[in-house]
């Protein structure tokens, strides 16, 4: 799956959890039809990073889903690739 695909995908905290579960399980995996070969997540305050790597193990992208809080409180998701250039999600 591309970063762009990922990231479009991972537009809120809920499908984001839908990805790392799927990373975890092939069954889920499969169901869904994605591939996440190369794709690893880390759990962060307040969302999760997910990090590509080549086929040598060099990061080639971040996508960062987090929770945002902002005036008047409501919740939020971003997206935002590192290492790749590409626009920010918001």
């Amino acid at each position: 799956m591309s970063p762009q695909l990922l990231a479009q995908l991972a537009s809120d905290l809920d499908t984001a959890a839908d990805l790392v579960e799927a990373i975890d399980d092939d069954a889920i995996r499969s169901d869904r039809g994605w591939d996440l070969q190369g794709w690893s997540y880390e759990l962060v305050p307040w969302g999760v990073r997910f990090t590509h790597r080549d086929r040598h193990r060099n990061v080639r992208t971040d996508v960062v889903v987090r929770l945002t809080a902002p005036v008047p409180l409501r919740s939020s998701t971003t997206t935002t690739f590192t290492r790749e250039a590409a626009p920010a999600r918001a």
